[in-house]
This record gives C-alpha cells, sequence and structure tokens, in this order.
C-alpha cells in the first residue's frame, strides 16, 4: 500500500444541508477511489462526510483492514463511526484538526463550516495540497483561490471524485518537499521604512509605501526602489543573498543592457534589493496600448541573458513611460534560464496578454496561469475567452522569442549599445518590425524602403509609425538628390535574396544597393547576410534543406530553406565571406567588425552554430 495519506474533512452532520444525497453519494465514492488508488484515509472519525468516505473506503478492491485512520477529539475511542480501522483519540477537541492536516500528504474539502475552514486554513500554512470537491459550504467558496500570499499555487477545484484523484496523482509528488520550517519573524511596514531610512540615509516621510508580497515590502524615494527582505533569518539560512549577488554581478557584466542592474545590501539582520527608479505605469492603466510585441520583447531580454522570472503575473510587470515592459519584483522567482522554465514563462506572459483587458474584473488570476506551469494547458483560458484553441496563436507567439528571433534581437541590441547613432535608414525593411522597435524602443528616427507595396500595406501600422518610407527607386534617388544621410543604414538579409534568374544581373543589382546604401549613409553601415560558413548551421528562423534527400542546391550559390513562420520554401544566395570582403573594399568600405549570430541555450560559444553574420561597416 501507498504511504501516502489523504485527509478527508467536510460536514460533520450532512442531515439538514440542501442535497445531503449527492454529498453523501461524493463522500462515498471518494473514499473507495482513495483506497482503490493506493493511498490511506484519513478523517475526523465522527459523522457526515467523514462517515460516508470511511464507508465508501470499506468497499474499496484494496481494502485491508488498516486503511481507515480517524483522528478524535476526545479520549474515547469508541465515539469513532463504525467504519474506522485506527481509531485515535488525541484529546486536543478541536486542536485535532491540526493532527489531521499535519499529517496527511493531501487534504480534499467537501462542504465544510467553521471546522472545515480552520483545517483548510491550517492545510495552507503547512504547504499541503488542497483540493475542493464540489460547490459547497466554504470548500466551495475557496475553489481555484488562495488564502494569502506565501504560497503560488491554488485550492484546487474537482467536479468529481475521479477529478480530485486525478489532480492527486498529477501534483502530490510537486508537495512532497514542501516542509512546513515553522513561522519565521516578520517585520511590520513602519519597521521596514525605518530600517531602510537608517542604511541608506533617507528620510523616512520621503519613502513611499508601494507594497508587500510573499518575500518583501517595497518602498520608493523616487531615486531608488528598496525592496527589504520580510523574513531575513530564513533567506540567510540557505544563502539565498548569495544568490542575489550572482544575479546581480551577472547584469551589470553584461555587454548590453538587456536588463535593469540592481543592488544587494545584507548584514546580519536584513537583507535589502535595489535599483534605479523610474516612472512605470500597471500593464491594465487604460491608456497604455500593448502589443503582443512588447511581451516577446520581454521574454527576449530574459532569454538572452540567461535568467528566467518563474511565476509570472500580472501585478510583477510593469510598463516604462517609453512603452518598455519590465519585471518589478527581484526576488526567488528571478533564477538562471532551463528550457522548462522560459517555456512556463512564456506561457504565463501569453496568457497574460489575452487577459489584459479583463485584469480589473478577474477575482483569481492564478486559476488561468497554475496549468500553464508545467504544460501547454490553455483550458481554463480558452473556457473564459470563449475561443477555440490557442494552441495555433501561441505556437506564433513563440515564433517572435529566444531562439527564433536572434537576428532580429542582434541587430536591436547592436543599435542600443550605440547612443551616438541617431538616425537609421533600413533598406529592404520587409515587415519594419526591427525598424518600428528601433524608433519606438530606442528612440532612433527610422526612415525605411521596402520593394513589395503589399508587405507595406499588410503591416501599414508598423511603416505608419516610422518617420518616414517609400517603395520604389524614386523615393530613393530623391533622398541622395536631397543629400539626405543617415548615421546608419541597415541592409538585412537583402544581399542574400535571388534578386535575379541571371547571376550577371544579380551582382548588377547588388552594384546598384551598394551604391545607394553608400550614398545614403553619413559614416556606417550595418549589413547583416546568411553565414555561409557552415552548411550545417542551426537556423533560429528558417530550416537549411541538408538532410539526406531534402538537400538540394539549384547552382552551386543557391540555398533552399524551409521559414519556420510559414512553411514555405524560400531561395537564398550564399556567397563566400571573400565576395563580401572585395564587395566592401570596392565601396571603400573598411570592416570594423564582425558578429556571428549562435543559438544561446545549447552553444552559447559556439560559432558552428551561427545562422546570420552582421558586418559592422565605416565609410573611409
Amino acid at each position: 500500500m501507498n504511504k501516502n495519506i489523504i485527509a478527508v474533512i467536510g460536514y460533520a452532520n450532512i442531515d439538514n444541508i440542501d442535497y445531503c444525497n449527492n454529498i453523501s453519494k461524493l463522500a462515498f465514492d471518494l473514499g473507495r477511489l482513495i483506497v482503490d488508488n493506493g493511498y490511506i484515509l484519513a478523517n475526523g472519525g465522527l459523522g457526515g462526510v467523514m462517515e460516508m468516505a470511511s464507508k465508501g473506503a470499506r468497499e474499496s478492491h484494496l481494502y485491508n483492514g488498516f486503511s481507515i485512520i480517524g483522528i478524535l477529539p476526545n479520549y474515547d475511542k469508541n465515539i469513532s463511526n463504525t467504519y474506522i480501522d485506527i481509531p485515535l483519540a488525541s484529546g486536543f477537541d478541536v486542536g485535532r484538526n491540526l493532527s489531521l492536516v499535519s499529517m496527511a500528504d493531501a487534504v480534499i474539502a467537501i462542504g465544510g463550516g467553521a471546522g472545515t475552514l480552520s483545517e483548510i486554513s491550517l492545510a495552507w500554512q503547512l504547504g499541503k495540497l488542497i483540493i475542493s470537491l464540489g460547490d459547497f459550504g466554504w470548500a466551495g467558496k475557496l475553489a481555484n483561490s488562495f488564502l494569502d500570499d506565501r504560497r503560488d499555487d491554488v485550492i484546487y477545484s474537482a467536479d468529481s471524485p475521479e477529478d480530485a484523484l486525478d489532480i492527486i496523482k498529477e501534483k502530490i509528488n510537486d508537495y512532497s518537499n514542501k516542509k512546513f520550517t515553522g513561522i519565521s519573524p516578520s517585520i511590520s511596514i513602519s519597521e521596514a521604512r525605518k530600517r531602510i531610512s537608517d542604511y541608506f540615509n533617507i528620510n523616512e516621510c520621503e519613502l513611499e509605501y508601494l507594497g508587500k508580497g510573499k518575500e518583501g515590502i517595497v518602498f520608493t524615494d523616487k531615486k531608488n526602489v528598496y525592496k527589504i527582505i520580510k523574513n531575513p533569518q530564513y533567506y540567510f539560512k540557505y544563502y539565498i543573498h548569495f544568490h542575489f549577488i550572482t544575479i546581480s554581478n551577472k547584469i551589470k557584466n553584461m555587454k548590453c543592457d538587456l536588463l535593469y542592474p540592481f543592488e544587494v545590501f545584507y548584514n546580519d539582520r536584513d537583507l535589502i534589493i535595489y535599483y534605479k527608479y523610474k516612472p512605470s505605469k500597471k500593464i491594465n492603466d487604460k491608456s497604455l496600448n500593448l502589443k503582443i510585441e512588447d511581451f516577446q520583447e520581454l521574454l527576449n531580454k530574459y532569454y538572452f541573458s540567461d535568467l528566467v522570472y518563474t511565476g509570472l503575473r500580472p501585478e510583477n510587470i510593469l510598463c516604462y513611460d517609453n512603452g518598455e515592459l519590465f519585471i518589478c519584483d527581484i526576488g526567488c522567482d528571478m533564477q538562471y534560464l532551463t528550457e522548462e522554465f522560459f517555456y512556463s514563462m512564456c506561457r504565463r506572459a501569453f496568457a497574460i496578454y489575452k487577459l489584459l483587458p479583463y485584469l480589473d474584473s478577474i477575482k483569481n488570476i492564478k486559476e488561468y496561469l497554475s496549468p500553464l506551469n508545467n504544460e501547454d494547458n490553455f483550458q481554463k483560458l480558452e473556457h473564459y475567452l470563449k475561443s477555440d484553441s490557442l494552441k495555433d496563436e501561441y505556437n506564433s507567439f513563440l515564433k517572435g522569442i529566444g531562439k527564433f528571433s536572434i537576428q532580429r534581437m542582434a541587430i536591436i541590441d547592436f543599435y542600443k549599445s550605440r547612443e551616438n547613432i541617431r538616425t537609421i535608414f533600413d533598406y529592404g525593411s520587409g515587415y519594419a518590425l526591427i525598424a518600428r522597435i528601433l524608433q519606438n524602443k530606442l528612440n532612433k528616427k527610422v526612415y525605411a524602403y521596402e520593394i513589395d507595396k503589399d508587405i507595406i500595406e499588410k503591416y501599414k501600422n508598423n511603416y505608419n509609425s516610422l518617420e518616414d518610407f517609400g517603395s520604389d527607386a524614386d523615393y530613393i534617388n530623391d533622398l541622395i538628390k536631397r543629400g539626405i544621410k543617415f548615421d546608419s543604414v541597415l541592409c538585412s538579409l537583402v544581399l542574400c535574396h535571388p534578386l535575379a534568374s541571371d547571376e550577371d544581373e544579380r551582382l548588377k543589382i547588388i552594384d546598384d544597393i551598394m551604391n545607394n546604401i553608400v550614398n545614403l549613409s553619413n559614416s556606417h553601415i550595418l549589413i547583416v547576410i546568411c553565414n555561409p560558413l557552415f552548411n550545417n548551421a542551426v537556423s533560429n528562423i528558417q530550416k537549411r534543406l541538408i538532410n539526406n534527400n531534402d538537400f538540394y542546391y539549384s547552382d552551386s550559390l543557391s540555398f533552399h530553406k524551409s521559414i519556420n513562420s510559414s512553411g514555405r520554401i524560400r531561395e537564398d544566395i550564399h556567397r563566400p565571406i571573400g565576395f563580401y570582403e572585395s564587395l566592401f573594399k570596392r565601396f571603400n568600405l573598411k570592416i570594423k567588425n564582425v558578429i556571428q549570430t549562435g543559438d544561446f541555450i545549447d552553444n552559447k560559444y559556439i560559432v558552428n552554430n551561427s545562422d546570420f553574420i552582421l558586418f559592422d561597416l565605416l565609410k573611409n
């Protein structure tokens, strides 16, 4: 028999309760199924739900005479119902509630009054898996909710005994290592304010209280944001401050400013995390017009920083005045990146985006986020939104994140670190997604050129946000004739396109393109090409068709690829590096730097996993 003990709690008397027959059957079937699945049943040993669950347990095909434990309130074992196998006379009266839930590995509640409410509360504090079966009494009222912020999960809801056992089997192992370590002393808001004031030499009246969560209390003096840990001894005991320090140093040592840096203060008594204050808004602010790309960009910052934020919630996400999202709560949820953690973060971010219009009216957001921790389980979200399957939309969302966006992120990071580049011309801008981010997020002035008018029309929202754009040769010629130049010209993947069916014609078009971008540039050009160094480079936005019979060329230069986002086959031209070296020399361009992208999870330092090359060029 399994050593796991399942406690069943609920109404002690069901005779005078509406739907008593239904409650009796639920308890009976639940008791039987608990023993059928190899668990031990425990309850308060008396009547009502306790008695019916015990009676059902006796009907199990695995019942063995030691399957049912009753924790009795007084010293008389004879008061137990007739189905209890092991009556334990506690003598604790209502205190026996603590004995019952503390011995259980999971607690299932059916209805119940004040006694059941106390048992649910104790089980919550002890970190037990809690399930509400049915919509009766206190258990029904608390279904799909959480009692306080000390836990990230909820009181799970089950419609049938079978559902309850499915939840037990799925989740009980997740709770097996959650041991109650006692209640640590927690500081008050006023004491927290005083300590921050003393440590940082700030007048107490200048510290504005922002809120508190399960870990800490947060203040700001409009210069910095300070989070003081409420139970520091618990965190020091497990050296969590070292965790914060290593992540802080990692962020500060990044070449690119992807995440905002923070500092860690600690002594024998307190642990405080603080970072620079910037004005911000909550993501449900009606003045914001957040797009799916904003959430993708937030996730990309963590991906390329090799970090992840577990347990993402709407209250953790704020929006700076420039429209940039950031996660405001630095704590134990910030971890080093693993694929499992990262995709859990992606699922939760996608759900939060979908629920943005409804955040003010949703009582319990965890009901929709918790099922996404370990799998693509969008059922509750789909039901709330009255939507068909969200799986395809989520998969499309993923294609703008992490390894699928390396080329885009590499370009954005390049320009983000170069404040001297203020104006950019995007030559061959495609969807204008990069151009829009460069302008809206990095505050660059961006002009764009794209010959496909259908693309411009389809993505007109992106193009309309730019300084200016055009789609024909006259637009380029007019800019050059007027002597308009840009700090940098971006030409991403344009030179890889076939451009024409004849190679001589292609080379002529390339010369025309180079003439244009040189004439439009004041001093700098960034050219991005597909990496020709490795035929088997791992592509992040496309698959090179190189495996067995899938591998084929049209000629010595032409490469065929399957585009991940659309599945269509595209032809690209892969010329050797020497071709570009000669090309740049002919146009009097100096190669300042060569940047290769790579898959940042699997091969962070290995160039043969690189799919793109960025040429950082200067005009001589």
